[in-house]
């Protein structure tokens, strides 16, 4: 978002308006006085199962838009508890199952004994000067924090 931002790009997030102002300390930084200007579930809406059920739906997931000046970048989230696959109304179909399932098995030929944790993507020295560019994203398949104690950042040359 910081480099989106510092390009010029745009951002548009994709969601449903709020329906009611929750008073939150963080309206105010975003200007939005009555509570009411914000967007909510930016993130897929359907599959959920229990008490987010009734957020269901088909053609109404949310995401993020990154407009940069020279590419558009899409960040697509769900929480591990939605279910896939999904119905024409948007629930859990049958022998649906959660995604934290579907992303802690992996599939034939994917990398196995990872564990919890894993290296999702890295950019290490970009082209031009890099302080501050180069990135190690480590992803989690948990549900709960894991240590990365005894973690080390080694290149084919060692």
């Amino acid at each position: 978002l910081t480099q989106c931002s510092a390009a010029g790009g745009e951002l548009y997030a994709f969601g449903a308006k709020f329906d009611r102002n929750l008073h939150k300390p963080i309206d105010a930084e975003f200007g939005n006085t009555d509570g009411l200007h914000g967007v909510h579930d930016i993130h897929m809406n359907q599959g959920n199962v229990g008490a987010h059920s009734g957020d269901n739906g088909a053609f109404h997931d949310g995401g993020l838009l990154l407009a940069f000046p020279d590419r558009v970048v899409g960040i697509l989230l769900a929480f591990q508890t939605q279910q896939v696959p999904t119905d024409v109304v948007g629930d859990a179909a049958p022998g649906a199952q959660p995604l934290s399932r579907l992303i802690g098995h992996p599939g034939p030929g994917a990398l196995v004994g990872l564990g919890a944790a894993y290296l999702e993507r890295a950019l290490i020295n970009p082209v031009g000067p890099d302080p501050g560019h180069e990135a190690v994203v480590i992803g989690n398949r948990a549900t709960t924090a894991v240590s990365l104690h005894g973690w080390r950042l080694v290149d084919r040359n060692g």
